[in-house]
């Protein structure tokens, strides 16, 4: 029997035909949760590796992991409307509802502020992971429906501490000039 070339795609993951799955919007579960994802084509070596195992890669659409899941445990969502009852807006909209929650109990700066920085024609969310005396580790959130990265930052790594420090308060002066847009436009 001839092996597959690692360079193409599977036809199939544990019965179910890969074409009807790849980069599919799905629902999914982790740890309880219910999340979003989409069904990954690349890379092409792991996601044939996974396959091999009868299991599908699905990049979060929050997080930037991806999750090794069999076919049953995703289930496809066909159709998205673009209007207030698009449910991955809906549930984007509560992730960052309640990161803003967690980041307005965080005394000072420190782990779990919250920031983003304009992108596009929206904004690429962070989130603070660590602080040293001369770094600090952020990491990208899907927050935005386009998925925003800036530039610099990436997917999120360690950068100077300043730099950071200096985008959490652009973020945290907007916010303050113009209030939670959540309750109305008032200020705090």
């Amino acid at each position: 029997m001839a092996k597959k070339k690692p360079d193409t795609l599977p036809e199939s993951v544990a019965g179910v035909t890969f074409k009807t799955l790849a980069r599919q919007i799905v629902l999914f579960q982790v740890k309880g949760e219910e999340r979003f994802g989409r069904v990954c084509t690349e890379p092409v070596k792991t996601v044939c590796k996974c396959a091999a195992r009868g299991l599908l890669l699905v990049s979060d659409e929050i997080y930037p992991v991806c999750h090794e899941l069999s076919p049953d445990q995703v289930k496809v969502v066909r159709e998205l409307p673009w209007n207030a009852e698009n449910p991955l807006n809906l549930h984007r909209h509560s992730a960052l509802k309640a990161a803003m929650k967690a980041s307005d109990r965080v005394n000072g700066f420190g782990p779990g502020r919250l920031f983003n920085v304009a992108c596009g024609d929206g904004a690429a969310w962070y989130v603070v992971t660590k602080v040293t005396p001369r770094t600090v580790a952020a990491a990208w959130r899907g927050y935005h429906c386009d998925h925003w990265r800036d530039p610099v930052l990436d997917w999120g790594g360690v950068f100077p501490r300043p730099v950071i420090e200096r985008l959490v308060g652009c973020h945290e002066d907007l916010r303050r000039i113009f209030g939670d847009r959540q309750k109305g436009g008032s200020n705090k």
